[in-house]
């Protein structure tokens, strides 16, 4: 089955409507207040394994990731483990997308295609462009996912 893990800051807006839609398109969804267990001695690890066994990672963006520590060691283990990154954008920067010089600062390049999910009234749209582009590359959860999830709505 198809795993994403999702990387963010707490309290930006769109994150939770992000995950909740990629959940009903099927994705196992790697997100660290359902995945990190209550006494787990190291949660840094279980970020890192959680990395690990994705197979892409969505970086929710916004200007208060800059600030994040532990987002940069997120995408830096994403690009040791040779992850997909999709960054979508959550909170609008001075000119709606961050700059060069913002993706620079989280270890990312200028090149990476950005999605911009700021506006509340097109999400709905924007998560149906993300989910044909994770298909594009490859990113597709398991058909009997699909078939097991359809017959729990017919149920």
């Amino acid at each position: 089955m198809a795993r994403l893990f999702i990387s963010y800051r707490r309290n930006d807006d769109g994150v939770d409507y992000l995950r909740d839609s990629l959940k009903k398109n099927h994705y196992a969804i790697w997100f660290d207040t359902e995945s990190i267990l209550l006494g787990d001695k190291d949660w840094q690890k279980s970020i890192e394994r959680g990395i690990e066994s994705s197979d892409g990672v969505i970086l929710c963006f916004s200007p208060r990731c800059l600030e994040s520590d532990p987002i940069k060691h997120e995408i830096s283990t994403a690009q040791k483990k040779n992850k997909l990154i999709f960054i979508v954008v959550v909170q609008p920067f001075d000119t709606i997308f961050p700059s060069d010089q913002d993706l620079n600062a989280m270890g990312l390049s200028g090149r990476y295609q950005v999605m911009n999910f700021t506006n509340p009234t097109e999400r709905e749209q924007q998560v149906e462009k993300l989910v044909q582009q994770l298909y594009e590359q490859g990113i597709r959860p398991s058909p009997h996912k699909i078939r097991q999830h359809s017959q729990n709505d017919l149920n």
